[in-house]
């Protein structure tokens, strides 16, 4: 078993750094994962085949943690792991079991907006676990964040492939060894790479929110709409070619959702053009960094671009709901709020 200092030095092509945070009163955060706790893993969207999870349950065991794996991981017919009753059903179960420490999602797809209106927030806001996953799972993070203030985590999913970068973000963000006491500035992160590129130059801070675009703007007009003043947003899409992002955008900038921003994060965005096939590279693509801009750069908004966050195989975990201070000519993101809760 590598220790924590171990984990954050495997992570390649990303560096870290670090700084205290003075503790916040209006977020909650979960607590660390430790050696020995139980990680459930649930479909709220679409379906998974067991054979899809081999690699993460082999990663998540390999940290001294138990894997707990829901009955509706596909149980359904077509594009959705089971009905919606099903999969709400379980998903309140895991966030209030007191035998689950924490829930990973087993993939995206699509299905969580479906369940929003029959999960019982009130509820919900008496767990204090971290949840994990991207894609259609962004909707989730969102309504959780909101809805009860629980810092949520867009990170790699069960069905993910967990590469140094993937693995070694991940335990950075969540993980608490026993055998160690880490100090200040182990629990802060610094990620900086030369391949970010500053798309609109400028330093901000604010809360982390965001996710996938294409949900992240299915909130907009429902009840678990964003709010998204004094945040930096960060966004990644598949399969959306330059002129639906451009769309997108736009959705957002009418709707109001750019007042008060502080910073924007682009990742992975697959589809560059209408004849280019999906890419797995991580670039944002040169077309969609010009709409952003066009966007954010009369507004004096810091943009910076290529982040890995996405559909790609090496991604970091980013906690929505901490304060986080992006310098885009310095091509770096720093997190400078705790995200989780450490037990000593």
């Amino acid at each position: 078993m590598q220790s924590r200092r171990e984990f954050l030095q495997a992570i390649t092509a990303i560096g870290l750094g670090a700084s205290f945070a003075r503790p916040r009163t209006d977020i909650r955060r979960p607590h660390a994962l430790r050696q020995g706790m139980t990680v459930g893993i649930v479909a709220p969207a679409s379906p998974v085949h067991p054979r899809q999870l081999r690699t993460g349950i082999e990663f998540f065991e390999s940290l001294g943690l138990r894997v707990v794996l829901g009955r509706y991981l596909n149980s359904g017919t077509g594009y959705l792991a089971a009905p919606d009753s099903d999969r709400a059903a379980e998903l309140t179960e895991f966030l209030l079991s007191p035998d689950i420490d924490a829930v990973v999602c087993a993939r995206g797809g699509y299905g969580v907006l479906r369940i929003l209106p029959l999960l019982d927030f009130s509820a919900l806001s008496r767990s204090t676990k971290p949840v994990v996953g991207y894609s259609d799972i962004t909707a989730l993070l969102i309504a959780l964040y909101q809805r009860t203030g629980l810092v949520t985590f867009h990170g790699p999913m069960a069905s993910s492939e967990f590469d140094p970068t993937t693995a070694g973000s991940l335990i950075a963000t969540l993980f608490q060894f026993e055998s160690e006491h880490p100090t200040p500035a182990e629990t802060q992160l610094s990620y900086t790479d030369q391949t970010f590129l500053p798309v609109v130059e400028g330093i901000g801070e604010g809360r982390l929110l965001g996710g996938n675009l294409s949900v992240f703007c299915s909130l907009l007009g429902t009840p678990f709409e964003p709010d998204t003043r004094d945040c930096i947003l960060f966004f990644e899409d598949v399969s959306e070619e330059p002129y639906k992002i451009d769309r997108m955008f736009m959705q957002l900038e009418l709707a109001g959702k750019f007042d008060g921003v502080r910073g924007v994060i682009l990742g992975a965005f697959t589809k560059q053009s209408p004849r280019t096939i999906e890419s797995d590279s991580g670039n944002t693509g040169q077309a969609i960094a010009t709409i952003v801009a066009e966007h954010c750069a009369p507004r004096n908004i810091p943009v910076l671009a290529n982040f890995p966050i996405g559909h790609v195989r090496s991604k970091v975990t980013l906690p929505i709901g901490v304060i986080a201070r992006l310098d885009a000519q310095r091509r770096t993101v720093r997190i400078i709020e705790a995200s989780v809760a450490n037990q000593l």
